[in-house]
């Protein structure tokens, strides 16, 4: 991943970790459409982060 994605998926984290329920659900499936994969990813930060200390283990998983 460089430096650039990313960003991107920084970003979508951050703005879908502050909505919850429909709101969060309506934001992914709009960037799903142009961007399946920062989606998935995004969405696999967001469980981890609903999870004290999974974060750290995923990590790995999202560098390039």
């Amino acid at each position: 991943m460089n430096a650039e994605r990313w960003q991107e998926l920084q970003e979508l984290f951050a703005t879908a970790r502050d909505l919850r329920g429909p709101l969060r659900e309506r934001l992914l499936q709009e960037r799903a459409r142009a961007d399946p994969e920062l989606v998935d990813q995004a969405r696999a930060l967001l469980a981890a982060d609903a999870q004290p200390g999974i974060i750290d283990a995923l990590a790995p998983h999202f560098s390039s």
